[in-house]
């Protein structure tokens, strides 16, 4: 993957990130009672398979690609 390449899938993470702030909720569950668990957002499908193409590609862990990406879109 080329230089521009990684920019452009870096500001679609960048992008989606940044679009999810304010969206996650917090529900209780009755089996943990008084305790509130986080719901997460989840990558749209494309934007996954790509980050995994490409930590596939580079050698690394998908945790570490995006966190890379979202460093660099920064």
């Amino acid at each position: 993957m080329n230089q521009r390449e990684r920019r452009s899938l870096g500001k679609k993470l960048l992008k989606w990130t940044l679009s999810t702030i304010g969206h996650e909720g917090y529900f209780l569950t009755g089996r943990e009672k008084g305790r509130y668990v986080r719901v997460h957002q989840t990558l749209p499908r494309s934007l996954h398979t790509e980050l995994e193409a490409f930590a596939r590609e580079e050698g690394k862990k998908y945790s570490t690609i995006v966190s890379e990406l979202l460093k660099e879109a920064l």
